[in-house]
């Protein structure tokens, strides 16, 4: 098997773009919301201040979700032996028959589908990364299958066989 690309080709766009476009939004709207521009309460519930805890507090679980759903996805090939994983200044290459499990988050858009090491890399314990974007994005997405399959092949090539005859 030649070496397959597994994620998705959106990966590049969310890792880097997505971050920046936030990090310009929160470097332009925060000032602003300290500054006192458009931070008026026209109902009058909240006060300057609580205007303020509510915009920073909003900004670090934006940053919070960006990290956890955005960042952390990494770049993953694999071929007939090897899951090969990259983010970009690191590679790590993890044999197939150290896969245990496959699963994925079909509640979410993007997929993401995390793979779970026996034995860790530098990366962790585990893999994550978004496959190709599928239009019926709620149903079982058919890497996590192409995956398990793999490496179960992988583990039945390593088991010991019979004593010869």
């Amino acid at each position: 098997m030649e070496r397959r690309r597994l994620h998705s080709l959106q990966t590049q766009l969310l890792k880097f773009v997505f971050p920046t476009v936030y990090l310009i939004g929160l470097a332009v709207g925060l000032p602003l919301v300290f500054a006192g521009t458009g931070t008026t309460d026209p109902s009058g519930i909240l006060s300057r201040g609580e205007i303020q805890v509510v915009a920073v507090l909003a900004a670090l679980a934006g940053a919070g979700l960006l990290v956890w759903g955005v960042v952390r996805p990494q770049f993953v090939w694999m071929d007939h032996n090897n899951l090969h994983v990259s983010k970009l200044i690191r590679e790590a290459t993890v044999p197939l028959a150290d896969i245990q499990d496959v699963t994925e988050n079909c509640w979410l858009s993007i997929h993401p589908v995390t793979v779970h090491l026996a034995h860790a890399t530098h990366f962790g314990p585990t893999i994550t990364f978004i496959p190709e974007w599928r239009p019926l994005y709620w149903q079982h997405h058919p890497v996590v299958d192409d995956i398990l399959e793999a490496a179960a092949a992988a583990r039945r090539q390593l088991a010991p066989r019979g004593p010869a005859a």
